[in-house]
């Protein structure tokens, strides 16, 4: 449950820079790719309890080390897709000029970080690489607790609607 929050504050930033009058269409894509590696995720954990499950009802030390490796490499996927969503978010939060340039930047070498890692160091062979760019994975909670925090802090108002257009659109943009 606690992964959902990582989907939530992409559709939250979304929803800010929408509300605050420059959209970025790179955050429907940071939304998907974000719950990509999310629903990645939740499989690992599900292979890993499943494994747990085999020993409980004598599966075989080889069993598991295939369940394990299986969940191993899994887990290796969630780097690519979470990059993604992370390049994306800084790019939209660059964009916007709504937020700290250094929160924009960290997200950015954080999400090229994961990129990295999902695109060329997931083999074993390369373990030694991914894991000297696993920094990325600590980057990536400063930002999404600092956006997390700035989002949350940052003032509300309820847009007036623009006379003669149906919905609210063009409504007043709301800074960040």
């Amino acid at each position: 449950m606690v992964l959902l929050g990582r989907i939530l504050l992409m559709v939250g930033l979304r929803a800010a820079l929408d509300a605050s009058g420059r959209p970025q269409r790179l955050m429907d894509l940071a939304v998907g790719a974000m719950t990509v590696s999310v629903v990645i995720e939740i499989v690992v954990y599900a292979v890993t309890s499943g494994a747990a499950w085999a020993i409980a009802h004598g599966a075989s030390v080889s069993d598991i080390r295939v369940v394990d490796a299986v969940a191993f490499q899994t887990n290796q996927m969630i780097y690519g897709p979470l990059g993604v969503s992370l390049v994306c978010a800084a790019v939209a939060m660059w964009r916007s000029g709504l937020f700290a340039r250094a929160l924009a930047a960290l997200g950015l070498v954080a999400g090229v970080g994961g990129i990295l890692i999902g695109l060329a160091f997931d083999a074993p062979a390369t373990a030694g690489v991914a894991q000297a760019l696993s920094f990325a994975n600590l980057l990536f909670w400063v930002w999404m607790i600092w956006t997390g925090v700035v989002l949350w802090r940052a003032p509300r108002s309820t847009p007036e609607p623009v006379s003669g257009r149906a919905g609210g659109q063009g409504a007043t943009p709301v800074p960040l």
